[in-house]
């Protein structure tokens, strides 16, 4: 939440008076720390970095400005300095709960949740802990792909402390990725009426309105949670397979480009990003995205169905014959597979009879034979944890 009006012309007066006074007592620690809390509370991430290294070089033995330093730098996302310092701060024992706490979040940050558990699962029990440590280990356990465990400790969070909105929006999404969009719904819904900028429940929001062919509801959604966060890949992908369900295909591309670069182990994003090139007749790129998509996973059939899609467009009969049987052996039900079936048998004539086609699934028509592409790919953007790298 960003702070009001009148609370920032408040710190900015009370910074002023602190420089003042440091003008006139350069070397007092008291001062210099509380320029640092306030110029940090402004957004002034220089400032404040300015005033915690001449901390620092006053007394290096005073760990204050360096968990400050710290602090500035997760702000400026300077991920490696913020690990060094709290790191040689967890190591002489200062703070251990907030130190280990800050730490799990910049694991969290660089994609380490399985550090990032392992340091919040050591602070809970003790006293001092951050009252958000429990809520963090339920985002690391649901990062790490431990969607049981995540969903077992947000039940248990979510009966101890039923309005937390914070733990009430992760839960939402360790519920959207278990199938359960019953109560992911109903989690986001809950949390997003007393915190209108809940990240994950705006994420969760928008993919049951995608999963419930909502598209207008589900860009209202993402788009929001853009503004909270505009590197957050699971909201780029949902924004764009929205715009791929409308068929603003420039659109959604420009969206999974993002998306991929902000969530790039995401193989349910490549897969879609390789469907809407195919849709913009970019076979090459769709191969490509395709192929991003199997070095993630070797054994996901709809990958391999999506290279027998372009291969059969391409008319390389034998390439699409190969790959649609490698689907089809991973996955019977491989939809990508029976459409590269369908191309083969002339049952879709060319290209440009399959795009039409491709379209109609798209739009929620029934394709031939039954079959939904459309809900495949809203599948996929909601299983961000249960289609990684094997042991990643």
């Amino acid at each position: 939440m960003g702070i009001s009006t009148a609370e920032t012309a408040a710190l900015q007066a009370r910074l002023g008076r602190l420089e003042g006074y440091l003008r006139d007592d350069a070397n007092n620690l008291g001062l210099l720390d509380e320029c640092v809390d306030v110029a940090f509370r402004l957004g002034r991430f220089e400032d404040a970095r300015a005033r915690a290294e001449q901390g620092i070089s006053l007394a290096p033995e005073d760990p204050r400005f360096q968990f400050r330093l710290a602090n500035v730098a997760i702000a400026e996302r300077r991920l490696d300095e913020a690990e060094r310092i709290l790191s040689t701060l967890r190591d002489a024992g200062t703070e251990l709960p907030v130190v280990c706490y800050n730490l799990g979040y910049v694991r969290v940050l660089k994609g380490d949740y399985t550090g990032a558990v392992a340091l919040l699962r050591e602070i809970l029990a003790q006293p001092g802990c951050p009252p958000e440590a429990e809520t963090l280990l339920i985002h690391s356990l649901h990062g790490a792909g431990d969607v049981d465990e995540a969903l077992k400790v947000a039940q248990q969070r979510l009966q101890t402390q039923p309005g937390d909105t914070k733990a009430m929006g992760v839960a939402s999404l360790v519920c959207l990725d278990t199938g359960d969009l019953k109560q992911a719904g109903e989690l986001a819904a809950r949390a997003l009426e007393s915190e209108p900028d809940n990240m994950a429940a705006l994420v969760t929001y928008g993919s049951v309105a995608l999963a419930r062919e909502n598209p207008r509801d589900a860009r209202t959604h993402f788009e929001r949670a853009l503004s909270v966060n505009p590197r957050d890949g699971r909201a780029w992908s949902g924004l764009a397979l929205s715009d791929m369900f409308s068929l603003d295909l420039p659109r959604a591309y420009a969206g999974f480009k993002k998306a991929v670069a902000n969530m790039p182990d995401h193989i349910g994003t490549w897969h879609a990003l390789a469907w809407c090139q195919i849709l913009m007749k970019d076979l090459e790129g769709a191969e490509a995205s395709f192929r991003q998509a199997l070095s993630l996973n070797r054994n996901f059939g709809e990958s391999h169905g999506g290279l027998a899609v372009v291969a059969a467009l391409q008319n390389r009969i034998d390439a699409a014959k190969e790959s649609a049987e490698i689907a089809l052996r991973l996955d019977p039900a491989s939809l990508s597979a029976r459409y590269a079936q369908a191309i083969l048998s002339g049952e879709i004539k060319d290209g440009a009879s399959f795009r039409r086609f491709a379209e109609q699934v798209l739009q929620g028509h029934a394709a031939p034979g039954g079959g939904d592409m459309r809900g495949v790919l809203a599948r996929l953007q909601r299983t961000i944890g249960r289609t990684r790298r094997p042991g990643g």
